[in-house]
């Protein structure tokens, strides 16, 4: 990215986060989690955190 997108000032602090193509975004998990009852449960609610980010870089970045 050449410039910063309309949104954003030129000197915004957080103008790194949006020049990556890519992101990985890593919950450890022990091998008995992934066999337990609630693994669905916990694996939505770990995406309901994850929300407002994606929210900010799809903001961002449209």
């Amino acid at each position: 990215m050449k410039t910063a997108p309309k949104s954003f000032a030129k000197d915004h602090p957080d103008l790194k986060w949006i020049q990556y193509t890519s992101y990985i975004v890593e919950k450890r998990l022990k091998d008995e989690d992934l066999f337990a009852q609630n693994f669905i449960k916990n694996t939505i609610e770990s995406y309901k955190i994850l929300q407002p980010f994606l929210k900010y870089l799809n903001d961002s970045l449209s």
